[in-house]
């Protein structure tokens, strides 16, 4: 009897679980009477073509490699897509997850994002191709968008870690270069050897660090484009497959948006550029749209609910009717009654604010009789200190009176405010119930327009 042999992969490794036979190695499933054909001894002409359905296989294989591209496997996961795609060449999902895990392995120096790029292209477009619906092609662009948003984003970091490393290093050999010079000043006068050495070691730090400038600003900038390109181009790729825009997905204009915000505050030219904002008005464009669908969608939900529901909706508008019109019929009342109590309501809140009270007046003319009579007494010469005396005495009794004025004043004004805030508290008191009234009418008006207005999801329900 022949050895189990996995028609698939050729393992050997099966087990039996329940019912059928599992080929450890790749998952391929035989029922019992599959395997009991592969045990039988011989060879068995077929005469014809053969086909064989691999897509359990295949997606066994590629829940494996999804696997080992998560837990960070990078070359593991490389490797599995890449046997997936020998069974077929054309499966998209493989294609983008090849190049993604290939382009974790980028470095400035050797760059894969571009190459990369190309492929997630290709597979977006064979997307396109086998998917009949926009929601489909929405959510397989949704997915392409988030995993190559993180690579994007690690490239991007690393280019600014690379630059940040050399920015330190070019300001190392600035402060060696001028402390070379003041080691250079510092000698002239007694050692002019020494200090032309030093200064030539100054121009030697001086002229590495003018280059490392220049290598840095040269690579960093490289690397920017080709990083930005290859965003850029998927970007493009995705919005250029859309068959029907009302059709799409919000979550895959949310998803390009967010995409392109991540490399958007990079410095960006020429074609990535316009790439780049050609998409960014795709998604405003296309949140409008989406929006009106939307709104439009509503109403067609809401008019479909009331056609089923007309005898509700007509009690609604009744009532509707009804309280529109007590709502009228109370401000006409609150008008009426504002208009009676309006002009002394300006009065008393004229005087609450002017604070007018009889004892001001004294107080103001007392305050008035110590400017004088200091103005006299500036007036006297140097000899007169007889007058000055007296002019003093008479400051001092009218400085007791004035103190005695300001308190009263003060007593007049608390009065007045006591007094003139508790009329006009009176007053808008009678205002109170039918502004009440209206506000409990307003929010019955409110309700009843927001159950004529609330979505219907499921129309006639």
């Amino acid at each position: 009897m022949k050895q189990l042999v996995c028609e698939m992969c050729g393992g050997t490794d099966l087990v039996k679980d329940g019912g059928v036979f599992i080929c450890k190695t790749c998952g391929c499933k035989y029922s019992v009477e599959e395997a009991k054909k592969m045990m039988i001894e011989g060879t068995v002409d077929v005469t014809g073509k053969v086909s064989i359905d691999r897509s359990e296989e295949i997606e066994n294989r590629m829940a494996n490699a999804i696997n080992e591209y998560k837990a960070g496997n990078n070359d593991r996961a490389y490797t599995l897509f890449s046997e997936i795609l020998n069974i077929d060449p054309n499966f998209a999902r493989a294609i983008v997850y090849k190049a993604l895990s290939d382009s974790w392995n980028s470095s400035i120096k050797s760059p894969k994002l571009g190459a990369a790029s190309e492929e997630i292209c290709r597979a977006i477009k064979i997307f396109r191709d086998n998917t009949i619906s926009e929601k489909e092609y929405s959510a397989a662009c949704v997915e392409i968008l988030t995993e190559t948003e993180r690579v994007g984003k690690a490239m991007l970091t690393s280019l600014d870690n690379f630059k940040e490393s050399q920015m330190q290093e070019y300001s190392r050999l600035n402060r060696m270069s001028d402390q070379k010079l003041a080691d250079s000043k510092s000698s002239m006068k007694s050692n002019v050897y020494l200090a032309q050495s030093y200064n030539n070691s100054a121009m030697e730090y001086f002229i590495m660090a003018t280059k490392l400038r220049q290598d840095m600003d040269e690579a960093y900038a490289k690397g920017l484009l080709l990083t930005e390109i290859p965003l850029s181009n998927i970007a493009s790729t995705i919005v250029n497959n859309i068959k029907n825009p009302e059709e799409i997905s919000s979550e895959l204009i949310d998803a390009l948006e967010h995409y392109i915000n991540m490399y958007k505050s990079y410095p960006a030219a020429g074609e990535a550029e316009n790439q780049r904002n050609e998409a960014l008005d795709f998604c405003k464009r296309m949140k409008e749209v989406i929006r009106e669908k939307e709104k439009r969608e509503k109403e067609e939900r809401i008019q479909k609910y009331w056609e089923i529901h007309s005898d509700e909706k007509q009690k609604l508008n009744e009532d509707l009717i009804e309280i529109n019109n007590e709502i009228e019929v109370q401000r006409k009342c609150l008008i009426e009654l504002e208009g009676e109590n309006g002009g002394i309501l300006k009065s008393l809140e004229k005087e609450l604010r002017d604070k007018n009270v009889p004892a001001e007046a004294e107080r103001n003319k007392v305050d008035e009789e110590i400017r004088d009579l200091s103005r006299q007494r500036e007036r006297l010469g140097l000899f007169k200190g007889k007058q000055k005396k007296g002019i003093n005495e008479q400051i001092a009794l009218k400085q007791v009176k004035l103190d005695e004025l300001r308190k009263e004043v003060e007593r007049q004004q608390d009065e007045l405010t006591s007094r003139v805030s508790a009329q006009i508290k009176d007053i808008k008191e009678k205002f109170e119930p039918i502004k009440a009234r209206i506000k409990e009418l307003s929010e019955k008006k409110e309700a009843l327009e927001n159950e004529l207005t609330m979505d219907r999801p499921d129309g006639a329900q």
